[in-house]
């Protein structure tokens, strides 16, 4: 007897067709559309005893700066590490990585991984459980080398954790666990923040923000992608709203969840008083904050007050001249680190709400299962998360560091704290303005404050088909598809546990069926 659609589990088979068709689409999509840069990595040679592959996304951050790092390694150690971008979405780059496994096309030694696919990578074998070893001689620097490595202090040499978990963010260093197994080592930090113009109110609520920020005047990512997904899951913690508990399980029934996610819906679809644009649902990372400096400079009769977005984008926009005080040149170089702070014209809040503050993002580095010499890969993670390229990626490309010192050096400003040109002038020709210690002190203090605050994403091996039904409902609510009313809880939520197991939903994933009521 056939089995209904309701009741399927994906079979691997179809799995591995889908990613491989995504993985041409994907082909398809680089070749035409994402810029020169990211074509020119994407390039995948096998594996060499001479060299390591490291796979990740496209870099959006200032001035690509982990490029300058691995060129850095690769000038004082061996062997010789390639990064190799595969896609500048982070749904696309999780596809076509996991096609590359299944057909063993393109493998790699490293990975730098959205935390969110950490489970399923780690439960499928894509990736191994790091190890309790030795400090081995591999990866040894060959020139005049930067300070140890490994800036722990080390008890035990001889049985050392590879990565002393007291070294990093809590927050962080929870991302790479699964099942109770560590499986990848934080590598930059993520959580949102609230960015606004220094001249209006502050909100403290989720009301507020909608208040203050009527006739559309709030931006965020509320594409289809994963970025909307996280900007929604913010919007409703902001008031309160659960999806899942600790243990991933869907409480859309409990507690009053429901109900609740029926009326923050359509406070934010509210057409009278309404916060969002017309055209918030089409943007992303980059093209929101771009939208949100041209609403400095009038450009278009746009003006977002507010902007959900993750810390990388305040360097963007320190270094951005529209993003400062009329009448005050930034480009001057005359002017102190202090001048240039003080005459920002923008700053940076939490997200409001009570309880927890926004959804956790960052990206970990992971060691593939294919990689042929895992000693060698281990120290190039022991290199990327050293204080002093952790320091370099915080000051230099706005990547939200990882580990408890490099936020306290900024924090208090302690002598370690210094601005980009200082820690690595060989590497930085930017024209002013430059993100001076001051900014990174403001922009590290509330990003470690949030991160504090901030929850995981549910820890599934099928997170990308939650993220999808989840996405699906929430945005046919959003963009005024589906009442607010006619949203079926019961439905919408079996659809979400379903796909937490590895099933269809009812319809198909993108059908959106599972959301409307009979």
């Amino acid at each position: 007897m056939g089995r209904s659609s309701t009741d399927r589990k994906i079979s691997l088979t179809a799995a591995a067709l889908t990613a491989a068709l995504t993985a041409v689409l994907i082909l398809i999509y680089q070749l035409h559309f994402v810029d020169d840069d990211v074509q020119r990595t994407t390039e995948c040679t096998g594996f060499s005893s001479n060299r390591l592959t490291i796979g990740t996304g496209a870099d959006i951050s200032t001035g690509s700066y982990r490029r300058e790092l691995i060129e850095e390694w690769n000038r004082t150690r061996e062997p010789d590490a390639q990064l190799v971008e595969i896609a500048a979405v982070t749904d696309e780059e999780r596809a076509e990585m996991v096609s590359r496994f299944q057909s063993g096309a393109c493998p790699f030694d490293v990975l730098i991984l959205d935390v969110a696919w950490i489970p399923e990578f780690a439960r499928n074998g894509y990736i191994v459980e790091l190890p309790r070893r030795r400090k081995s001689d591999v990866g040894r620097p060959t020139g005049p080398a930067p300070p140890a490595v490994l800036s722990a202090p080390m008890t035990d040499p001889e049985d050392l954790p590879v990565w002393d978990s007291a070294r990093f963010v809590p927050q962080a260093h929870e991302t790479g666990m699964v099942d109770g197994r560590y499986y990848a080592v934080p590598f930059a930090a993520d959580v949102p923040l609230l960015y606004h113009r220094k001249s209006i109110e502050i909100p403290r609520t989720m009301d507020q923000l909608r208040h203050y920020a009527r006739g559309g005047r709030f931006i965020g990512q509320l594409h289809d992608y994963e970025g909307g997904s996280v900007t929604i899951m913010d919007l409703l913690l902001g008031e309160g709203v659960r999806i899942t508990d600790a243990r991933g399980n869907v409480v859309l029934r409990a507690d009053g969840n429901g109900e609740k996610l029926r009326k923050v819906l359509h406070a934010w679809s509210d057409t009278e008083n309404k916060a969002l644009s017309d055209d918030a649902f089409g943007y992303v990372e980059e093209t929101s904050r771009e939208e949100f400096a041209n609403g400095f400079e009038g450009r278009n009769g746009v003006r977002f007050d507010y902007m959900r977005q993750w810390p990388y984008a305040y360097h963007r926009l320190a270094m951005d001249p529209r993003m400062y005080a009329r009448g005050f040149d930034p480009r001057d170089t005359d002017h102190t680190g202090r001048d240039l702070f003080e005459n920002l014209d923008f700053d940076v809040a939490l997200m409001p709400g009570a309880g927890a503050r926004g959804v956790r993002g960052g990206y970990n580095l992971a060691v593939s299962s294919h990689t042929p010499d895992p000693e060698r890969a281990y120290e190039l993670i022991d290199f990327l998360t050293s204080e002093r390229s952790q320091r370099e990626l915080f000051a230099c490309g706005g990547y939200s560091p990882v580990l408890t010192s490099v936020y306290d050096d900024y924090r208090y400003l302690r002598a370690e704290a210094r601005s980009c040109e200082h820690l690595n002038p060989r590497g930085r020709s930017d024209d002013p303005p430059k993100v001076g210690v001051e900014m990174l002190q403001r922009v590290a203090a509330r990003t470690h404050e949030a991160l504090e605050q901030s929850v995981r994403r549910p820890t599934s091996s099928f997170y990308a088909a939650f993220s999808k039904v989840l996405r699906t409902c929430t945005r046919l609510v959003l963009t005024r598809r589906l009442s607010p009313a006619r949203l079926d809880l019961g439905r919408f939520g079996n659809a979400l546990r379903q796909v937490q197991r590895g099933k269809v939903p009812e319809g198909g994933i993108d059908s959106g069926d599972y959301c409307r009521k009979r």
